[in-house]
């Protein structure tokens, strides 16, 4: 679907082939299949967006191109009203439904939601290019689309865009391969932690004397004489030295 001119309140021509009959296809289904047909709900949005975007200015004309890709118009009830067997224009009345992006429309609340009693009419171009639609009714919500400040909106709408589009982490958690590499097991709130046995403390040998240190044949006679061996040759000599000497 392409929408080839814009007028008035509303008015797009579009192209939608060429029948067997060498009528459009959308008429060659007949006026009620046209007034419902998804075509028709497609460019009345267009209509709405399109004289919206002439109201708009900085920020918010820039943001509503997204905002009108992510709003959807449904077309309630619709009927056919009168029908012009000369031109065959299509006359039809239907409730429009439009839905937006939550929170694009402050005024709009959590809901995001409008409709309207409108009227709208289908017929061929006279160039045989294509279907030419009017829209009547639909001023105060085209004024309401104008006017409203998408800026905040756009920002918070990138930035959960981007946020999503960033990669996930896929990197895989190394399990634990060893009983030393596991997590501490945790105390429960009501339970004393482990009390800890301190070592007993090794007696300390008392340090030893001179005598001790020395060997038993390293000294004078006297020394050798009391520490030596009574049965080495020694000891028994050191004894007669100091018995000859004590005896002079």
């Amino acid at each position: 679907m392409s929408a080839c001119a814009v007028a008035l309140v509303g008015l797009a021509a579009c192209s939608q082939g060429e029948g067997p009959a060498g009528k459009t296809k959308a008429v060659a289904t007949g006026p009620a299949a046209v007034c419902a047909s998804e075509e028709s709900a497609a460019t009345l949005k267009k209509i709405i967006f399109d004289k919206a975007r002439d109201l708009a200015s900085g920020p918010s004309k820039l943001a509503m191109s997204r905002v009108s890709e992510l709003s959807t118009l449904k077309l309630e009830r619709p009927v056919v009203d009168t029908i012009d067997e000369a031109t065959g224009k299509t006359s039809c009345s239907s409730l429009i439904r439009l839905t937006f992006p939550v929170g694009a429309i402050r005024s709009l609340g959590a809901d995001s939601q409008t409709s309207f009693e409108g009227t709208y009419t289908v017929q061929p171009a006279a160039d045989g290019s294509g279907m030419v639609y009017a829209l009547v009714g639909a001023n105060p919500i085209i004024e309401a689309i104008g006017y409203s400040d998408f800026d905040e909106w756009a920002k918070r709408y990138e930035a959960v865009a981007t946020q999503a589009a960033a990669p996930a982490d896929t990197t895989v958690p190394t399990a634990v391969s060893s009983p030393a590499m596991a997590a501490p097991v945790a105390v429960a709130a009501n339970q004393a932690p482990p009390t800890r046995v301190a070592p007993r403390p090794t007696a300390e040998p008392a340090p030893a004397t001179p005598s001790a240190l020395r060997s038993p044949y390293a000294g004078d006679d006297n020394h050798v004489c009391e520490n030596g061996d009574p049965q080495d040759r020694r000891t028994i000599e050191a004894c007669d030295r100091r018995d000859l000497g004590q005896s002079r």
